[in-house]
């Protein structure tokens, strides 16, 4: 009699239903191990209160008190400080955590003291079905805008309590809120804020309509586009960003404290970094952890170069909250002084380039120029004008003769052409020799024997290219 196929195949299906069985234990194992891991890892962390944007404007921000793994609560209160001279508190409210549970509740407070950065708050619930607990917004806290800078906002005299008014301890994480201004067109930005875990979008929300491009050393964003063609998707606390500011406006970043001591590895070549000190240093002391690994700064108000005498130099100091570009020879970290070391006085910033020239935009893509004048030139403004007219550079003439690290700037897809350098009537192109570049090029072109207003005659002069 012949054996059936059907039967003659069933303990190979028998086998490998065992198999599915094997496996879907071991993956239901798997989970349970993996979710029990986290519960765990959870309950290890216990319960944590941070700070989070609740509104971002201009001239105020709303700051959520946020609870994480919180257990029964039943009340709290809590100092809040911040710089007076950055941002002064104003009011506060109950968030929904003590909310959530359906009873009663009550507001102790607010009692403010804007001009000493101090606000007293606290809360609390009765009657309630069940007390409150899990992941909410504890409390919502105003604060205005006064000044620029970066306040450093930090829970004191905290207490956090169980229905039966039994305290239990919390991990508080400060906050930090960072106010800058930004001008119409590109400027960069040293973000000194840990806003890492919102995104761009939300990070930016007080200057919402009034940017449209972010550049960093990560990617790139542009307002409008979508997602997946963005390829910076936050900004990371200690970095630069060029900002493109269609209309002029207040920034205001909110997130947790970073340290400004925070030690930053940084690579061979051009580092986007941000100065996060609460106070100004001169170059050479805030970047003192990297002497003689690094030859130029590069920051809005000027550049340095290590190697060129003082007098070409035209950034003297790093500034709280500004973007700078560092170029190291080799790689090092940077760890910027304690505050101890900003008790000093400095020589101020010289004149700016577009305070020199009004009409002048600057861009991101620029090369570096400096060189020599006839010093009875002392005083002058030295411009730079494209083919088209547009003013490409300005500097002034210091009592020497010379000038220092004078920018040409160009566009992200234009190279500069037709250039030309006026000094006053006098007027002379680029030499065939000049080779303009967006990538920060630096280039020394002496102009000792270019003629001064009113003498008449053309000379030309030899640029001599270096690092």
């Amino acid at each position: 009699m012949k054996s059936s196929p059907y039967f003659s195949s069933f303990p190979r299906w028998s086998t490998i239903a065992s198999l599915l069985g094997v496996l879907i234990l071991l993956a239901l194992g798997l989970f349970l191990a993996l979710h029990s891991e986290a519960e765990i890892a959870r309950a290890q962390t216990g319960p944590a209160i941070s700070m989070a944007p609740a509104a971002l404007g201009q001239t105020q921000v709303a700051v959520a008190i946020t609870g994480t793994n919180l257990p029964d609560t039943g009340g709290f209160e809590f100092d809040l400080i911040s710089d007076p001279a950055v941002a002064q508190p104003v009011t506060g409210a109950l968030g929904s955590l003590l909310n959530s549970a359906g009873g009663s509740t009550g507001l102790l407070g607010p009692q403010t003291q804007p001009l000493s950065g101090t606000l007293g708050l606290g809360g609390y619930v009765y009657n309630a079905p069940a007390a409150p607990s899990g992941d909410d917004v504890l409390a919502t806290v105003d604060l205005d805008i006064v000044g620029e800078g970066i306040s450093r906002l930090t829970l004191t005299n905290a207490i956090f309590a169980s229905p039966a008014a039994t305290a239990y301890d919390v991990m508080v994480t400060d906050g930090a809120l960072q106010a800058q201004h930004l001008q119409l067109g590109w400027q960069m930005v040293g973000v000194c804020v840990d806003a890492s875990a919102q995104g761009v979008k939300t990070a930016l929300a007080s200057v919402d309509g009034r940017y449209q491009r972010v550049l960093g050393a990560e990617g790139s964003y542009v307002v409008g586009l979508p997602e997946n063609f963005n390829t910076l998707h936050a900004l990371a606390p200690g970095k630069n960003y060029w900002i493109y500011a269609s209309q002029a406006g207040n920034l205001n970043l909110l997130g947790n404290w970073w340290p400004p001591d925070t030690p930053q590895a940084l690579e061979a070549g051009w580092n986007w970094v941000g100065y996060c000190n609460t106070q100004p240093l001169p170059v050479t002391q805030a970047l003192a952890s990297i002497e003689g690994s690094y030859t130029r700064v590069i920051g809005d108000d000027g550049s340095f170069v290590t190697t060129l005498p003082p007098s070409f130099n035209t950034l003297k100091s790093m500034e709280p909250g500004k973007g700078y570009l560092i170029y190291m020879t080799e790689p090092a970290t940077l760890t910027y002084p304690g505050p101890a070391a900003a008790q000093q006085t400095f020589p101020p910033q010289m004149i700016s380039d577009t305070a020199l020239c009004p009409d002048l935009i600057r861009t991101p893509w620029f090369s570096e120029i400096y060189g020599q004048l006839d010093p009875m030139a002392a005083g002058l403004v030295l411009r730079a004008v494209d083919g088209d007219g547009r003013v490409a550079g300005c500097a002034q003439v210091l009592s020497d003769g010379s000038y220092g690290l004078m920018r040409l700037y160009g566009g992200e897809d234009e190279a500069l052409s037709g250039l030309r350098f006026h000094l006053g009537e006098a007027i002379l192109p680029a030499p065939p020799e000049f080779r303009w570049s967006p990538e920060h090029e630096l280039m020394r072109l002496d102009f000792d024997d270019m003629p001064l207003p009113g003498s008449g005659g053309v000379r030309i002069w030899l640029p001599l290219i270096g690092r």
